[in-house]
């Protein structure tokens, strides 16, 4: 993002305090980059962050048996560390900064209670874009169902699909993009 919006604002939210800490050294030269070490959910406090083998695999929500299935046991063993959540609409005021704000989220099935803790930011937001997994990886993961509809209640379109993985003729996961 930072190539193709080089004057762009950066605010990464990141509760891996592992990846945390490299994401904030990555970033650490770049005057227009925050990094938060938090997890956003609906509410504010302390939650369970269940790590794995595999950063990428990290979520608020317990994983599935398909998480184990899929990516085997050396990537999605966990261990749970205790982690801040906050509420994006209490985190960030969107309305200082400048348009069009784009919101990426990639939150290993917890899309929806993201999207609730930011209810009164969305309309600042031009572009939400969201990894959807359709297998059952994690318990209480968000259905593309309850996502597209609490986006169109704020007024985004889904606008097209993208970084699609497919396996046995279905698609297991994609990148889903909402426009205003």
């Amino acid at each position: 993002m930072r190539w193709l919006y080089p004057d762009a604002r950066l605010l990464a939210f990141e509760p891996n305090p592992a990846v945390c800490t490299r994401l904030a050294e990555r970033l650490g030269s770049d005057a227009k980059a925050e990094v938060f070490p938090c997890a956003l959910a609906a509410t504010a406090g302390r939650r369970a962050l269940y790590a794995t083998g595999a950063p990428a695999l990290a979520s608020l929500l317990e994983p599935a048996a398909g998480l184990r299935e899929t990516f085997g046991p050396e990537d999605s063993a966990t261990a749970v560390v205790e982690i801040e959540t906050r509420r994006f609409d209490e985190a960030v005021d969107l309305a200082r900064y400048p348009k069009p704000v784009l919101l990426k989220m990639d939150v290993q099935g917890a899309e929806l209670e993201v999207l609730e803790g930011a209810a009164a930011q969305l309309g600042h937001v031009a572009c939400v874009k969201l990894e959807l997994s359709f297998d059952k990886y994690y318990l209480g993961q968000s259905s593309c169902a309850d996502l597209v509809g609490l986006l169109a209640d704020h007024g985004f379109t889904r606008s097209y699909q993208e970084s699609m993985n497919v396996a046995d003729r279905r698609v297991r996961w994609c990148d889903l993009v909402f426009l205003r």
